[in-house]
């Protein structure tokens, strides 16, 4: 008998199936179960899948974190925002010893790396729905959490950095 994995739990098709006729063929009721269950999918939370029987890799975690991180970069620019002038070069690189050595204007220090976590978050899930056993790699859910806390750990010292030179 066919398995469907749902949210880490082994749901027998029969059961998901109940109300179908048993005179239809098991080919119709696995594709009816298999529609059911991707819109399920959708609404509740990305999952990739792939065919009957195989483990669903569920992109809640890295999908969450990189949402949760991107709006914390994004209400940290609006809070800056105000607080820095607008003809004050902001530092986007730091030396080894921590002294800035490259400046950058204003909308384009506060707003360069909420942009790249949105569009990298974007391609990690494009590929993820692209290549699901690429994406069933801790590997790969490990590089994408790490390039969201680089890019959010940058974002928070350019703003830190911004905001105690501002006043």
């Amino acid at each position: 008998m066919p398995r469907i994995v749902f949210g880490g739990t082994d749901i027998i098709a029969n059961v998901v199936m109940g109300g179908f006729k048993t005179t239809k063929s098991r080919q119709v009721q696995v594709s009816r179960c298999r529609r059911l269950l991707s819109a399920a999918w959708r609404v509740g939370n990305l999952a990739i899948h792939g065919n009957l029987g195989t483990p669903v890799l569920k992109l809640a975690l890295p999908i969450t974190f990189s949402s949760a991180l991107i709006a914390a970069m994004v209400a940290a620019t609006l809070a800056a925002w105000e607080a820095i002038p607008s003809d004050l070069p902001i530092a986007i690189h730091f030396g080894i010893d921590g002294t800035p050595n490259g400046y950058a204007s204003k909308p384009i220090a506060l707003w360069t790396m909420p942009v790249a976590a949105l569009l990298s978050a974007s391609l990690f899930v494009l590929s993820a729905k692209r290549d699901p056993k690429a994406a069933a790699s801790r590997s790969f859910i490990s590089l994408w959490l790490l390039i969201s806390t680089v890019l959010a750990t940058g974002h928070g010292v350019i703003v830190l950095h911004a905001m105690a030179h501002a006043g």
